[in-house]
């Protein structure tokens, strides 16, 4: 049976993009001037619509699945993210996907950072005694404990995600594409040009 779990899990996210949301183009142009995104745990964080500042419970759940303890560097805690279904899966609206309550931009990561991202079916923090994240490419049973794992469904994406946790930082270079529901304006563009990131539109469906 942990096999077969195991197993259904890795296929289920093998070969797919990592992405990470943010809430609107101030904030990406927030993230391109400071040369990397912040944790929660870091004081003046807005890094999407649905952040809010670091409480007891993260941190007790970062500490029993991680080791992270207490005073460890707020910098250096997990990113957190999200297994996209495709690299042309379009963002969608709140009630067809429930990411966009962390926004609709999506900041696609280079494959380099896969060797320091871990996964688990549902958000850590709320299942955090139901799941227990495990590396990007060699996932456990213990990250998935379910069969409904067909990522690009419409049921699945209006009422949940395959979370990622990028560990160690996740740097502006660590940005592969930036996927806009829109065109962004010429500010966004322009730093996205100086820091040699490439863009594009992917109209919510």
């Amino acid at each position: 049976f942990k096999a077969t779990m195991a197993k259904r899990f890795r296929e289920a996210i093998a070969g797919r993009p990592i992405a990470v949301r943010v809430a609107d183009e101030a904030v990406l142009r927030s993230v391109l001037a400071d040369g990397r995104l912040r944790t929660s745990f870091e004081e003046g964080v807005a890094r999407h619509s649905g952040m809010t500042s670091a409480g007891s419970v993260r941190s007790q759940a970062e500490q029993a699945i991680w080791g992270y303890r207490p005073g460890h560097d707020p910098r250096t805690r997990p990113i957190y993210g999200y297994v996209m279904p495709s690299a042309d899966t379009p963002a969608g609206g709140k009630s067809d996907d429930l990411l966009s309550y962390y926004g609709q931009i999506q900041l696609v990561l280079t494959d380099d950072i896969r060797s320091r991202t871990s996964v688990s079916f549902a958000d850590s923090l709320d299942g955090f005694d139901i799941v227990r994240p495990s590396p990007i490419d060699a996932p456990t049973w213990e990250s998935a404990p379910t069969s409904a794992l067909d990522l690009a469904s419409p049921d699945f994406r209006s009422r949940g995600y395959v979370e990622a946790q990028f560990h160690g930082g996740v740097q502006a270079s660590d940005i592969a594409e930036v996927v806009f529901p829109s065109s962004p304006d010429a500010e966004t563009r322009a730093a996205l040009e100086r820091h040699g990131i490439t863009w594009r539109v992917l109209e919510p469906r």
